[in-house]
């Protein structure tokens, strides 16, 4: 409904539209600042927190013998990522030990055997990281799926390992 006002000294009848359409100008301003929102939370960083919600997990992961040297190269507070260079986490800690080898003692039973000081170790790393429940499995917010019992790549900056995922457990 117009709301018409007649001015008695010119004679004229003015309208007043309040109900006006919204422009080609309008659309253009408000999609603008919605890109605008749209990349400054993916500018930074955080997009994660605002569309991702998964609580933080300790993923596991064990591999069989490496060398020492690989251990020494893998500390506390490294990234890790999948082979696909999808990050998974952060080292939350490091722990090696001897690998073992299965050998056969003088009676014919067969028996584990660690290896010598100095020869190949077994890794287990301990990596913080948000995961969700989806399909079945644990889901990393890049995508990546993650359960026990796979076996890939885990790389940091210096150190590429082949190992298993051992457990995810809820960090406390």
């Amino acid at each position: 409904m117009m709301n018409t006002q007649y001015n008695e000294e010119s004679g004229e009848i003015r309208r007043d539209d309040s109900k006006r359409r919204i422009g080609a100008l309008d659309v253009a301003v408000i999609i603008s600042v919605i890109a605008l929102i749209v990349f400054a939370v993916l500018r930074l960083g955080l997009a994660d927190r605002v569309f991702f919600s998964g609580q933080n997990f300790n993923v596991v992961i064990e591999s069989g013998a490496i060398s020492a040297e690989t251990v020494s190269s893998v500390s506390t507070g490294d990234s890790v990522v999948f082979s696909d260079v999808k990050p998974l986490g952060t080292v939350v800690s490091v722990e090696s030990a001897p690998a073992v080898f299965e050998a056969t003692a003088d009676n014919g039973e067969r028996i584990l055997v660690a290896y010598p000081e100095g020869g190949p170790v077994r890794i287990t790393l301990t990596v913080s990281v948000r995961l969700a429940w989806k399909d079945g499995r644990y889901v990393t917010s890049s995508g990546s799926r993650v359960t026990p019992g796979d076996k890939t790549v885990f790389s940091t900056k210096y150190a590429s390992i082949e190992g298993t995922v051992i457990s995810i457990k809820e960090a406390g």
